[in-house]
């Protein structure tokens, strides 16, 4: 029988075995892999030493994996159960319930004092500043960061809203306000 034949045979004869997780990820190894086959081929002592301390080691692997993801697990959930804990013994007076009725707040009754002017439509940013070194660094910037500094501050559409009508990236729009921003702080 030649070597092909007889590792071939090892398979077949240990095929539900092999079909275990814990073996599938041993034979995935190359260094795991190498050993067993010089052990189906030369079925020595030291060969079969050498594959069981290479089980041996990634069992423990196995193991400590296990074991640190479920103590992560178990710590984050006892974490957030600790975090609702305080957050509902604790309550803010503006979060109180009003009443025994737990559906509103205090804060729900809050007016606010400056609401937001609806904007007329083609109302432009630099319309709507008073603030005259405001005025002169919008002045500065280029025409594709004023643009975007307008969609952010005057039309309220995100990052991505941006970069899809200006045929750009997210990325690219955030790097284009931080600049602007930058750029306008050092007007004042």
């Amino acid at each position: 029988m030649n070597k092909q034949q007889i590792i071939q045979q090892f398979f077949e004869k240990h095929e539900k075995s092999l079909k275990k997780p814990i073996i599938k990820g041993f034979l995935k190894d190359d260094k795991n892999y190498e050993p067993l086959i010089k052990y189906i081929l030369y079925p020595t002592k030291q060969n079969q030493l050498e594959v069981d301390q290479a089980f041996k080691k990634h069992f423990q692997e196995v193991r400590n994996i296990k074991f640190y993801s479920s103590l992560i697990k178990f710590f984050s959930i006892d974490y957030d159960k600790r975090i609702r804990k305080i957050n509902t013994r604790f309550l803010l007076t503006l979060d109180q319930p009003m009443g025994d009725e737990h559906e509103s707040t205090r804060k729900d009754y809050l007016v606010d004092p400056q609401p937001q002017i609806p904007l007329e439509e083609g109302e432009s940013l630099d319309n709507l500043i008073e603030n005259q070194n405001l005025l002169r660094g919008l002045k500065s910037l280029t025409e594709n960061q004023f643009k975007i500094l307008e969609y952010i501050y005057v039309e309220n559409l995100t990052n991505a809203e941006i970069a899809k009508l200006t045929n750009s990236t997210t990325q690219n729009v955030c790097n284009t306000h931080r600049k602007a921003i930058r750029k306008l702080r050092s007007f004042f």
